[in-house]
């Protein structure tokens, strides 16, 4: 749990450093000193926002963040970008808002070419990077913490597996001295290293018979 509040407070700071970083550096995203460019730099330049347009649509496609989100976080960084607004958005969002970011900065890159500025498309593209670079750190946190809650959760079900044998092994040993199922169930659940209730002993119980069962020849 603490380690989620950290992974959560450092996400939120990432993304609040490329905001601070964006409002110092608004008045250079203005279109100022003009510099030509040439064709073959454009053609870099469209090509490196078409990748990055790519990616946040991947990451879209591939589950990583909401088609909602994407919409709404795109439109929200770009008005951020343009000062119409400062952004709010939950924990949950971060992700998208980040990638969001990108999107909304592979437009100004396209923008930047179309006025022939290359210092408004160079800013673009730094800001698009820096985005990218903070959102495939949260997805990797993210990530990390869904390969965690599943590796718990093998070594759950593995625990569990085995102290389901046991209680067969219990309940093998000592059938015949059993007046009911559920006496058997209420005796081994009270052994000290049976760490589970009587229901769940019940129902392993159970689990073992019907495997019996099918083990007998059918008639």
């Amino acid at each position: 749990m603490a380690e989620e509040l950290d992974s959560n407070h450092t996400d939120s700071y990432e993304n609040e450093r490329i905001q601070e970083k964006c409002e110092q550096d608004s008045q250079v995203l203005e279109p100022a000193k003009q510099m030509a460019m040439s064709n073959e730099l454009k053609a870099i330049f469209l090509k490196e926002s078409e990748e990055l347009e790519g990616i946040v649509i991947n990451a879209a496609k591939d589950g990583k963040i909401s088609i909602d989100d994407y919409h709404q976080m795109s439109l929200l960084a770009m008005m951020y970008i343009h000062e119409e607004i400062k952004p709010e958005y939950g924990r949950d969002q971060e992700l998208a808002f980040a990638f969001g970011m990108v999107r909304a900065c592979a437009n100004l890159i396209k923008m930047g070419v179309d006025s022939d500025d290359i210092n408004y498309t160079v800013y673009a593209l730094k800001f698009a990077n820096l985005s990218l670079g903070v959102a495939k750190r949260i997805g990797g946190d993210k990530e990390l913490m869904r390969l965690k809650a599943k590796k718990a959760a093998h070594t759950r079900h593995s625990k569990n597996h085995s102290y389901k044998q046991l209680v067969w092994h219990y309940y093998e040993q000592g059938m015949n001295g059993f007046n009911s199922l559920d006496q058997a169930a209420e005796k081994i659940s009270s052994k000290s290293d049976i760490p589970f209730a009587f229901r769940t002993v019940r129902k392993w119980i159970d689990e073992f018979r019907n495997a019996q069962k099918k083990l007998l020849p059918s008639a």
